[in-house]
């Protein structure tokens, strides 16, 4: 059984590569490390409620204001402004925003309502003032700890402000009366009383009297508080910022976690990280199972492996099959257990060879330590039929074909010397006569100098890796081995654990 087969992707025909990332491998961590986005998602939520749990209540009124606007030189000259219109309102407002804003107005809102516990600055800290030029209004927003005293403030506060603007405009009559006054007086003195000018003046003097006798409000307040709303904190607000700042931290350790992880959780990628084809796709429950203790699942699996094989064979039955890997002595060996198992189910004479002297899993596998076998095979000191044991199917199934094993022996320090000999290659040969299978155990490819020696001495190598195992660098380390040998990988079966 000589197979020539050589992936695309392998280090032969290209280098070796790293598989690129796809949407499976992002579910693929997701899944793995749900449990870590969940606690995360719930730590940020729970942040943010006792975050906002501790934060002081602030609760705000608004009221509104609607500002008379009036040129005065219009008012006084009748010059119609081009660009009253279109400059002076947001002039008008901005004005009336600072004048709202001022020291004066604060004092007397904090007069007219007595008992806040609040300070001119810190009044004016509380009230915003926002214009709005399309309405001509003076929108007030104010804060406090209260949300009955944020209304009363803010109610009183638009009160204080139009009482103390229409001061503030008659103020100004008073001073531009002042003015004409003293314009009059000096065309009296020039004997230019029945002049036009003198005439003008006269009744721009008697239209500022009526300013200022009638007192007219430059503005009125137009709306009022009856209601407040809490602004801090915002539950609401701050736990779906939690949920999303908790769930955005989980999923970033989750990948960073499975970065540094570095194990291939992909059957597809761990071939690709080898080069080799996917032959089968074994369940987890095969892992540590001899022959005949396995269920449905995993039977099939050896079928579709041991089809595989076949296929890549042409058919032919008989020859060697080693079977190694980077995972744990019991996963690679279970493989080659049950894949011999099934071979010898199919009607082929197969049989099992353990060469593993370091650890010798498939010994202890099966359940025959002890027994002479291959280390004595090597040293002359037992023959073929005394090391081989007969293996049976099991319970409920029969063998078509003979299986037997050839268990490790007695494992002393010479016979382990002697798995780069000769010896080991022409007992292989020996047994995998006409159409009998030999597949040999020899140990990890990382682990053991036997198995990198017996892979030399076979026609195939069958790699076997699992998902919660198989880490970037040993893959690539264990094909880099088999490169430096005679062996012919023919391809891997991956165990894959959820």
């Amino acid at each position: 059984m000589s197979i020539d087969t050589q992936h695309p992707d392998s280090p032969d025909a290209g280098g070796f590569r790293k598989p690129p990332s796809t949407i499976f491998d992002v579910i693929g961590v997701l899944t793995r490390r749900w449990w870590l986005i969940v606690l995360l998602t719930f730590v940020g939520l729970i942040v943010a409620f006792l975050y906002t749990a501790r934060q002081e209540k602030v609760y705000e009124a608004d009221a509104t204001t609607l500002i008379q606007r009036q040129s005065l030189a219009k008012s006084l000259n009748n010059i119609v402004d081009p660009g009253a219109q279109v400059n002076e309102g947001p002039r008008v407002l901005e004005a009336q925003a600072k004048l709202a804003a001022s020291p004066e107005v604060a004092a007397a809102t904090l007069k007219a309502v007595p008992g806040t516990g609040l300070d001119v600055n810190e009044l004016l800290d509380s009230v915003t003032v926002t214009p709005d030029v399309n309405g001509d209004l003076l929108d007030f927003a104010l804060t406090n700890g209260d949300g009955d005293t944020a209304v009363k403030l803010v109610n009183a506060y638009v009160d204080q402000y139009v009482i103390y603007s229409t001061k503030v405009s008659k103020q100004l009559a008073l001073e531009a009366a002042a003015t004409v006054r003293k314009q009059l007086r000096q065309l009296e003195n020039s004997g230019q009383r029945d002049s036009q000018g003198y005439q003008q003046l006269q009744r721009n003097l008697d239209s500022l009297r009526s300013i200022i006798s009638l007192s007219t409000p430059t503005a009125q307040v137009i709306s009022k508080a009856t209601d407040y709303e809490q602004t801090k904190p915002k539950m609401l607000i701050a736990l779906v910022l939690g949920l999303a700042l908790g769930l955005a931290i989980g999923i970033g350790i989750a990948f960073l976690l499975d970065a540094l992880d570095g194990r291939v959780r992909s059957p597809i990628a761990i071939a690709d990280y080898l080069g080799l084809p996917l032959l089968a796709v074994m369940p987890a429950g095969r892992r540590g199972s001899g022959p005949g203790r396995h269920d449905a699942d995993s039977e099939e699996a050896c079928r579709v492996l041991l089809a595989a094989i076949e296929g890549l064979e042409g058919g032919k039955m008989g020859g060697s099959l080693l079977v190694t890997g980077v995972a744990n002595p019991n996963t690679y060996s279970s493989i080659a257990a049950n894949l011999a198992h099934t071979a010898a189910r199919s009607g082929r004479d197969t049989v099992l060879l353990d060469v593993g002297f370091r650890n010798a899993s498939l010994t202890r596998l099966m359940g025959v330590k002890g027994h002479v076998g291959t280390s004595d095979l090597l040293l002359g000191d037992a023959s073929l039929a005394e090391s081989s044991v007969p293996l049976t199917a099991g319970e409920s199934t029969e063998l078509s074909g003979r299986l037997r094993l050839i268990p490790i022996g007695s494992q002393s320090g010479d016979s382990a010397d002697l798995i780069g000999s000769i010896a080991v290659k022409e007992l292989i040969e020996r047994l995998a006569t006409g159409e009998t299978l030999v597949i040999v155990d020899a140990g990890a490819t990382l682990d053991s100098s036997e198995s990198i020696s017996a892979a030399g001495f076979v026609d195939n190598v069958l790699f076997v890796a699992a998902t919660d195992e198989a880490k970037h660098d040993a893959l690539a380390e264990a094909r880099r081995r088999l490169d430096l040998t005679a062996a012919k990988p023919i391809g891997v079966a991956v165990i894959a654990v959820s």
